[in-house]
Parts: C-alpha cells; structure tokens; sequence
C-alpha cells in the first residue's frame, strides 16, 4: 500500500502543481481550510501531513492550530510555508515537526524531503529552531493555564478563570501582570493577538509537560 499524505494547503494552483506528482508515488487527501483538515485527521489515519502555515487569507499563521490534531493522528509533520521564522519555527519544532520546505523556494525540494521523512529521518535546515528576536517567553504552569484559556475566549474576566482552573483571584492577576511585562502587553487583548502573533501555544506547551 501507497503511504498516505494529508496535503493541507489553500491556494488551489500550488495544489495543482503538486498533486499530479505526488499521485505518482502517494495516496494524496487535501484539505483546503483548517475545519476539513481537522475533519479528514479525526477519520483518517495518514503516514504523513504536509501543512501550510497561512490558511484561509488569515493575519495569524493558523495552521500552528492544526499541529496538535496531527501529532494526535499519528502523521509525521513537514511544514511547507514562506512564513515560518523566528517563533513560529520554534513552535513546530516543539510540536515534532520533523521536515520544512521553503514555499518561497522551488517545488522541486519537496519530494526529496518527503522521502527522507518517510525513511525515518528529519528533513529540517542546519539553522532549524534557534529563534530570534520573537523567541517564546518561558512561561510558569499558571501562566500557560491562563493564557490557555484567554487565547480560548479573550473576554473571560480575572475571576472567570480562577474559577475554571482553580487557583486564586490573585494568583490569576499576578500572572496577568508577569505575562504583560514579558510580552510587552499593556491589556489582556494586547497579549492574546500577540501571543497568536508570535505563534504561541501554551495548551501544547502544557501537553508536553503532562507526558513527562
């Protein structure tokens, strides 16, 4: 049997560039948004998924959302995106993905590195993940239970999430005001688009913490 790639890309002439060639060698999904690829995940398994980072014309990089619902499918990740730098990189890094393919570039490089991956072995540049002047804050276990949920609904009050994950009122203030300093924020909305901005994923960032 044929491995099995999950092609989550938006911009339908990439998608016809790359489909006939990869049929040659693959059984080829594609999903055009974030909800079908999320869909065609949790029905099927896939060998591999090959995900642009800027899906549905969005200002925020939403397919960072989607590495999570891959990890969990079991697929091996290659990133293939023109904006994957600085934080952004560093996150899937963190997440497993294990190849990237420079959109900007040629179409060319994409079928060796598929083919490395598949072999077992990462397809990543020698400068993968060192990061930049974006790089992720280090954030406590509150902090990160906290932005959770405001980057789930950024208008939930202070005393709204004490409640939800069960620590003080003044616990929940303190680390609002720590989190303002590191991200340079003066509002809770200010954090939330900035954290999105940079590509932050702090419910991953507990997930990983949980498997230790």
């Amino acid at each position: 049997m044929l491995p099995s790639i999950l092609l989550i890309e938006d911009q339908l002439m990439f998608i016809e560039l790359l489909l006939p060639r990869l049929r040659q060698q693959y059984q080829v999904e594609t999903a055009q948004t974030p909800a079908i690829a999320l869909a065609k995940l949790e029905r099927q398994k896939f060998d591999l998924a090959l995900l642009d980072l800027k899906l549905d014309n969005s200002p925020v990089l939403e397919g960072l959302n989607l590495l999570p619902a891959i990890e969990q499918n079991g697929a091996q990740a290659i990133v293939i995106s023109a904006h994957c730098f600085g934080s952004a990189q560093l996150v899937c890094q963190r997440s497993g993905v294990v190849g990237f393919v420079d959109k900007a570039g040629s179409a060319d490089d994409l079928l060796p590195a598929i083919a490395t991956v598949l072999a077992g072995q990462p397809s990543l540049p020698p400068d993968w993940g060192e990061g930049g002047p974006d790089e992720l804050p280090e954030l406590n276990n509150s902090c990160r239970k906290i932005l959770a949920r405001l980057m789930e609904d950024p208008a939930l009050s202070n005393h709204e999430i004490s409640q939800k994950i069960n620590v003080s009122l003044s616990l929940v203030k303190h680390s609002n005001r720590v989190m303002f300093d590191l991200f340079d924020c003066k509002t809770r909305h200010q954090l939330v688009n900035e954290a999105r901005r940079r590509g932050y994923r702090p419910d991953l960032q507990l997930a990983k913490r949980r498997k230790k």
